[in-house]
């Protein structure tokens, strides 16, 4: 187990993010990044050549850094917070997570309907996760609450890329990706 040097709550090895607090809990051995000064301005294809980011262009794809593999051995479990129940992610690659409702046809694969996601504001058909080429990926389906990574709110109908140990939070329901 990982001690929050914030809060003090335990969690599994593996955890990069507290559950209770969001404080990082993975350490960079005294590591620091610094600034590098270029003598000419670098660009990238999504700042247009100009330094910013253009209208319609997506920084935090061009500023993501490549994930790890996931092995294809690995197990990947959905950690409900703060509750700790752990979900396995088995027999698919592709994973729709939402909640139930009484007369709903299309269920999703992951039910949170037990973790109150009603009234947490989870839609019935969230978002949905997909593990490919052993790169983890996780799009909203255009939910009324949104999805966030990390706390960082991202847009409906576009995968991201996701690794063990972020959180994801369905509108107020925070669940956290373990790998076993």
């Amino acid at each position: 187990m990982i001690t929050c040097p914030q809060c003090k709550h335990q969690e599994p090895e593996g955890a990069f993010f507290c559950s209770e607090c969001g404080a990082r809990l993975i350490r960079l051995n005294g590591l620091q990044t610094h600034s590098i000064q270029h003598e000419k301005p670098q660009t990238s294809e999504w700042e247009g050549g100009k330094g910013v980011p253009q209208k319609g262009t997506d920084p935090l794809k061009a500023a993501s850094v490549a994930p790890e593999k996931i092995p294809e051995d690995a197990t990947l479990y959905l950690r409900v917070l703060p509750s700790g129940e752990f979900i396995p992610l088995q027999g698919q690659t592709e994973f729709t997570i939402g909640r139930t409702s009484k007369g709903q046809s299309i269920l999703p694969d992951v039910d949170l309907s037990p973790f109150d996601a009603y009234a947490k504001g989870v839609s019935r058909l969230h978002a949905a996760l997909r593990l490919e080429n052993g790169e983890l990926s996780l799009m909203d389906l255009g939910s009324v609450n949104g999805t966030y990574i990390n706390k960082t709110k991202i847009p409906p109908n576009m995968y991201r890329r996701v690794q063990p140990g972020d959180i994801i939070s369905l509108g107020k329901l925070s669940i956290q990706i373990t790998l076993e």
